[in-house]
């Protein structure tokens, strides 16, 4: 087996310090693209130090929520930008998100007009805080195929986020 490398301080936003990053077999980057406000840029940079295999995921969004506060659709190929729910798509969220998974928008992305103690933008800078985007699986896959990754095994749990093994093409 080979060296395993933790690069915990590793921002992959910085095409510069991600450039310092020598290539390995394996890449594990799970739990940030939903976070991150240029999702691409991140794939792109993840790819370049992707020598054989890269394990991402990301939150999804079925194609239609529905329940008492109403409905949110999302095409096949959407991308659901969570700082501009209305107010009446943050309740239907709400109500979704408190019986899945037990929270609302205010803990994940409250909504940029209403302050909160999540900030959007942090010492002048986009923040990594909040969830920026909710894919459909279908844009998610095809976010990758963009980046030059190929799907090679997926596992998606309960709708609601998707992991991905892919290598660089």
């Amino acid at each position: 087996m080979g060296n395993i490398v933790e690069m915990p301080g590793v921002d992959v936003r910085d095409r510069e310090l991600i450039n310092r990053v020598r290539k390995c077999d394996l890449v594990h980057s799970t739990g940030i693209l939903y976070h991150v406000p240029s999702p691409a840029d991140v794939l792109w940079n993840l790819r370049s130090i992707t020598q054989r295999w890269l394990i991402t995921n990301t939150v999804i969004f079925p194609e239609r929520i529905e329940n008492e506060e109403g409905a949110i659709e999302l095409p096949e190929a959407g991308v659901l930008f969570i700082g501009a729910l209305t107010e009446r798509d943050r309740r239907v969220m709400d109500l979704y998100l408190t019986r899945k998974l037990g929270f609302t928008t205010k803990r994940i992305a409250p909504n940029p007009a209403g302050g909160g103690k999540m900030q959007w933008i942090e010492n002048g800078e986009l923040s990594c805080w909040p969830w920026w985007w909710l894919y459909s699986p279908h844009a998610f896959r095809s976010l990758l195929a963009l980046c030059r990754l190929r799907v090679v095994e997926e596992w998606m749990w309960e709708e609601h986020s998707l992991q991905v093994l892919c290598e660089p093409v």
